[in-house]
């Protein structure tokens, strides 16, 4: 469960439907840095940590894998090995409003 709120949904969108959250670190469940997040999605509920650091391709993190964030960081359930697994390599469907 998050301790800190997500970004206030009263924030400004970008283009794309996505708010900035640039340079943010994120960490694995051990504390590891695996690189920096670019977005999230609140409507798709997914964050993107862009290439470079640990991965080298974006991952569409689901909210639900964010355990907590502090002061300017982000921190996963899962570590490094069991990312790795995931298949987050592309962006989750888009769910239909009802």
């Amino acid at each position: 469960m998050l301790e800190t709120p997500l970004p206030d949904q009263s924030d400004s969108l970008v283009a794309s439907g996505h708010r900035p959250l640039t340079g943010i670190p994120l960490y694995d469940a051990v504390g590891e840095w695996l690189g920096t997040l670019g977005t999230y999605d609140p409507q798709q509920q997914y964050a993107v940590m862009q290439k470079g650091g640990r991965f080298p391709h974006d991952l569409y993190i689901p909210l639900a894998a964010v355990s907590r964030t502090d002061s300017g960081a982000w921190y996963l359930a899962l570590r490094r090995e069991q990312i790795v697994r995931q298949d987050w390599e592309r962006p989750p469907e888009p769910t239909r409003a009802e």
